[in-house]
């Protein structure tokens, strides 16, 4: 069995991603199980958490099984430890694109900025979403810009240490049929078997 994690910061095709992974056959593929219920992996390491969707991962029946969410990024050392045949994607969306769409999917939450800062407010719904991003000491929309530089520059520390594990491409690659081919290839679905999804968007704003 092989296991298959996708990533990226959200708002830039992990949605997408998800369905298109989901169409291809003996794949077995989840998304975001924290926020169906289970336990929310954080964004601070929590090994307990992780243990829990880790294990239910690995049990499940299929050729490729995995999950797509942006939370794995901070336990990618564990994960490629854990399991020798595993591949993540992440797709990564302009800076300033997926800032601006995270604010306005979110009208009313702020889970970016920290709450001991002058620029956090009160908002009506907080909710357990909250531990998945990191905190910072500015309003929200220059949050998520932060959010996105310390994803990235993230991702790029591990691109250089799992070059053959780890895989990134952009939003727009994704949207074309050559990018979905290379990402099904990359983990284990040869073109003869590929099942493409270009120019349907998922889970718009």
């Amino acid at each position: 069995m092989r296991l298959f994690f996708g990533i990226g910061t959200g708002r830039c095709g992990t949605q997408s991603l998800y369905h298109l992974i989901k169409k291809q056959p003996n794949v077995k593929v989840f998304s975001e199980l924290g926020a169906g219920g289970f336990e929310m992996v954080p964004w601070i390491p929590d090994m307990n958490k992780f243990n829990k969707t880790y294990e239910y991962l690995k049990n499940q029946p299929g050729e490729i099984v995995g999950e797509v969410a942006i939370y794995y990024l901070n336990y990618l050392d564990e994960i490629f430890k854990r399991h020798e045949d595993t591949r993540v994607i992440c797709l990564k969306r302009d800076r300033e694109q997926t800032a601006r769409s995270f604010d306005r999917k979110t009208p009313n939450r702020n889970l970016w900025t920290r709450p001991d800062s002058k620029h956090f407010k009160v908002l009506p719904k907080q909710e357990r979403w909250a531990p998945a991003y990191p905190k910072y000491d500015a309003p929200k929309l220059e949050a998520l810009r932060l959010y996105w530089d310390e994803y990235y520059r993230r991702v790029e520390i591990y691109l250089k240490k799992y070059p053959n594990r780890l895989r990134m491409w952009s939003t727009e690659a994704f949207n074309e049929k050559e990018g979905q081919l290379q990402m099904l290839e990359f983990i284990g679905i040869p073109h003869s078997r590929a099942i493409t999804e270009v120019g349907i968007r998922r889970n718009r704003t």
